[in-house]
């Protein structure tokens, strides 16, 4: 091979090489930023919404928990999916003696609180997230209510919100496990919260 043909398939290689990291490097670029968007939208979809949902969910299952540990009463998840708290107080107005709700913290962890943030928030919520949430929305505004449907809506209200908190707790672990941040595999497979950390007992370091 003559050196003259060599000087030119030199060029051609560098030519082609040149050509190539020219369109690459847009690509992979493109491809970075797309990662680092969706990373940073992840990040923000825990931060504004479902850490907030997840923690009203971890509320009931723990009154799950305690319930039947500590008064023998198993509120099973497919018949209670979604456990709540309701307090009152016994007050005296004109004269009269009656009940009185009392509104806190604890009492606000509740189904409607879940579908406010929902749609307070909605830009942060999953395609079926929002669906879940239009859905329940409406039978939970009909299931209380006398009708010949009474008992469709309430058949309906219990299978929604089972699957909201399935939903929310899958959804979660999932954005946790994209931001690279810890998070539960069982939770996303079965969308069933873990609560052993409840059966933990307290650990000393020996000195």
């Amino acid at each position: 091979m003559s050196k003259e043909t060599q000087l030119i398939l030199v060029a051609i290689i560098g030519g082609m090489f040149t050509l190539s990291v020219a369109f690459l490097t847009p690509v992979l670029a493109n491809r970075k930023d797309k990662k680092e968007f969706k990373r940073k939208h992840n990040y923000e979809q825990l931060k504004e919404l479902y850490l907030h949902i997840y923690s009203i969910a971890v509320q009931s299952e723990y009154i799950r928990y305690f319930k039947k540990k500590y008064h023998t009463l198993d509120f099973n998840i497919w018949d209670y999916p979604f456990l709540e708290l309701h307090m009152s107080k016994t007050v005296i107005k004109n004269g009269r003696i009656t009940e009185e709700e009392i509104k806190n913290a604890i009492t606000s962890f509740n189904k409607e609180g879940i579908i406010d943030l929902i749609f307070e928030k909605s830009e942060f919520a999953s395609q079926r997230l929002l669906k879940l949430a239009v859905g329940y929305r409406y039978v939970h505004s009909n299931y209380l209510k006398e009708s010949p449907f009474q008992d469709h809506f309430q058949e309906e209200e219990l299978r929604l919100i089972s699957l909201i908190v399935q939903t929310i707790v899958k959804e979660c672990n999932e954005l946790l496990e994209e931001c690279n941040m810890k998070y539960d595999g069982k939770e996303i497979s079965y969308g069933i919260m873990n609560l052993d950390i409840y059966n933990e007992n307290i650990k000393y370091d020996q000195y």
